[in-house]
């Protein structure tokens, strides 16, 4: 198992980035590079059930599908990744309202297939890199 944790401070207001986060079937308009498509299969008891097609243009420069469950709660959103390379990874992303704004705090528990075990450092990098570039569009979006 693979740990990685990070917090960033966006000057946002947390429940409009909470719903934009939260929009599934739009958030591949953030990482349109990364990730071809994503849908919502779908909802039920709190869950909502998502497909998505990756590009990973660096590690196996190819396509692949992975299906995610997301539970959505107050101030927070647990993500399981449930088939796919990363499956068993676990995000769990909270939004906390400061002064200036929201803190993010994500936490991220990492499993990778053996096959894909040695990709381990480039792939904790790149979900740092993707998921504080997709915080830092979407704070720009609300606050244009």
């Amino acid at each position: 198992m693979t740990f990685l944790e990070f917090s960033l401070n966006l000057p946002c207001n947390s429940d409009k980035l909470f719903q934009k986060i939260t929009d599934f079937e739009s958030f591949n308009q953030y990482i349109p590079n990364q990730l071809e498509s994503i849908e919502v299969q779908k909802k039920e008891n709190g869950k909502i059930f998502t497909v998505e097609k990756i590009r990973s243009i660096s590690i196996l420069k190819n396509s692949f599908e992975q299906t995610s469950v997301h539970t959505v709660k107050e101030n927070e959103l647990d993500t399981e990744i449930i088939s796919g390379p990363a499956k068993g990874t676990i995000i769990e992303s909270f939004f906390q309202n400061i002064d200036s704004g929201t803190e993010v705090t994500v936490k991220i528990n990492l499993k990778l297939g053996l096959k894909y075990k040695l990709f381990t450092p480039i792939v904790k990098k790149v979900y740092k890199q993707m998921l504080t570039g997709v915080l830092y569009r979407i704070n720009r979006e609300i606050n244009e």
